[in-house]
């Protein structure tokens, strides 16, 4: 299975910390494996990018 790392909002530091701190908006994902649950992986991946089956389907067959 592939592993996403999604950030958790920082907890305290009231409204002056949360208005300097900015939203991350873009990560970067390596699929190094599918794994044997290669049907959630491409789920997962679909999800995530917003990509139809075939393309996601393909991104993850590609994967090493």
């Amino acid at each position: 299975a592939a592993a996403v790392a999604v950030a958790a909002p920082a907890a305290g530091g009231g409204a002056a910390a949360g208005a300097a701190a900015e939203e991350k908006t873009e990560f970067t994902v390596v699929l190094a494996a599918a794994g044997e649950n290669k049907v959630n992986v491409i789920k997962a991946v679909r999800e995530v990018t917003s990509l139809g089956l075939k393309e996601a389907k393909d991104l993850v067959d590609g994967a090493p």
